[in-house]
C-alpha cells in the first residue's frame, strides 16, 4: 500500500518531466530500501524487482526462499496483473512466515502448460486458519485486501485460484490463461 504513495510521485515527476527530482527521489528510496538489484531470477524486469524485494525481506527475516520461474518474455499477461498477483502471493506467505519461531520458508513455482501460467507459492504457517463459510478471513487488523485482489486479476471461466493448507505448510495455486490483448 506504501508503494501506491511512491508511485504517485513518481508519476508526478515523470508527468512534469523532471527527471531531476525523479532521479533524486529514486536515489533517496534506494537509500532506505536497498535492493539487491544483481539478482536475477527471470528475464522479465518488472516480476524480477518483486521476486528481489521478497528475497531481500525473505533474508533480513531468516526465511528460506527458492524460486523456480520458467516463464516467457514478454509475460503472458500484463505486467501489472503479474506483479499483483505475484507481489499479494509473496505478501501473504511473507506475514504468515514471519510468525514462525523456526523452519520458516517460502517456495515459488511458475511455468507455463500450454496456454496457461501455473504458480505454486507454498510457505511456512504456524497452522491458524480462520474461515467462515468456506472463505479464508484474513489475519490482518484491515482485514487484508490481497485474496480480492488475486480474485479480481483472476475473472475468466478459465482462470483459478486455489488454495491448501495442512498443519504447516499454507498453498496458492493460481492458474490463469493467457491475455489475448497482451498477446495478439
Amino acid at each position: 500500500h506504501d508503494f501506491r504513495q511512491h508511485l504517485r510521485v513518481i508519476q508526478d515527476c515523470a508527468n512534469r518531466g523532471d527527471l531531476e527530482d525523479l532521479k533524486s527521489y529514486l536515489a533517496d528510496y534506494e537509500k532506505q530500501h536497498p535492493t539487491h538489484s544483481d539478482r536475477v531470477y527471470c528475464n522479465n524486469y518488472a516480476l524480477n524487482a518483486i521476486l528481489s524485494f521478497y528475497a531481500d525481506k525473505a533474508e533480513s527475516a531468516g526465511i528460506q526462499f527458492d524460486i523456480h520461474i520458467q516463464l516467457s518474455d514478454p509475460p503472458v499477461i500484463p505486467e501489472t496483473k503479474l506483479c499483483v498477483l505475484l507481489g499479494n502471493l509473496l505478501e501473504n506467505a511473507m506475514e504468515a512466515s514471519k510468525k514462525m519461531e523456526k523452519d520458516s520458508f517460502i517456495r515459488i513455482q511458475a511455468r507455463m502448460d500450454g496456454d496457461h501460467l501455473l504458480m505454486l507459492v507454498e510457505n511456512a504457517y504456524n497452522g491458524s486458519i480462520q474461515e467462515k463459510n468456506g472463505n479464508i478471513l484474513s489475519s490482518k487488523k484491515d482485514g487484508g485486501l490481497g485474496m480480492l485482489s488475486i480474485q479480481r486479476i483472476l475473472n475468466r471461466p478459465e482462470d483459478e485460484f486455489d488454495v491448501y493448507f495442512n498443519d504447516d505448510t499454507f498453498t496458492s495455486m493460481v492458474r490463469i490463461g493467457i491475455d489475448p490483448s497482451v498477446h495478439r
